[in-house]
């Protein structure tokens, strides 16, 4: 009879362990960033040691990208990114709705005193492991950044790999198609100032 205890007991110790990997395995965000736990809310761009994309300031700054996969707006304020695990370097400030499908840009400036920026910065040497919170300060998904050469973007795929790139895309989707849009925004088709006389 004992024996018979002890070896339902142990078949019980293997589902409960086989349980928790299973748990593990789908409701933890892994580093090379496949959000697993349903969240629409995920990381889609990270761009370090940026010398050719301005921010709104005209800096050539490092900029983390997020993107809303899902069909409807999400309020992410309070939402917030870090470096560090036990830091955050930016918070969403209240009334940021990100609309569905669509991007929003966090560019980094540890210099900046305007609440705007992150207070970090992006190492291209594959030093960091980017991360974004929810408003309960849980990783809901993260990245870890590789070593890479400048205006080399870590791009996500749809299928949620993610890959280094060739073009830059912040605010828009990581295609062809998103770098020319980005260049459309940036008023390169229209120029009105040009260069009208050299001595």
């Amino acid at each position: 009879m004992n024996r018979k205890k002890q070896i339902l007991a142990l078949i019980a110790c293997i589902v409960l362990f086989a349980a928790a990997v299973v748990l593990t395995l789908f409701l933890s965000p892994d580093t090379m960033g496949n959000s697993q736990n349903g969240s629409p809310i995920v990381l889609s761009e990270i761009l370090a040691s940026n010398r050719t994309y301005p921010a709104p300031n005209g800096q050539f700054l490092d900029y983390i990208e997020v993107c809303n996969i899902s069909d409807s707006p999400v309020d992410i304020s309070g939402y917030m990114l870090g470096d560090q695990e036990d830091s955050v370097g930016y918070t969403f400030p209240k009334g940021t709705v990100l609309n569905a499908h669509s991007y929003i840009v966090c560019w980094c400036d540890k210099e900046s005193e305007s609440s705007g920026y992150a207070k970090f910065g992006i190492s291209k040497k594959g030093e960091d492991i980017i991360r974004l919170y929810n408003t309960s300060n849980v990783v809901i998904d993260q990245v870890e950044v590789p070593a890479i050469n400048d205006n080399m973007p870590l791009i996500r795929d749809d299928s949620g790999s993610w890959t280094l790139g060739t073009h830059a895309t912040p605010g828009f989707e990581n295609t062809e198609a998103g770098f020319e849009a980005w260049l459309k925004s940036r008023n390169t088709e229209d120029i009105s100032i040009v260069i009208s006389e050299i001595v």
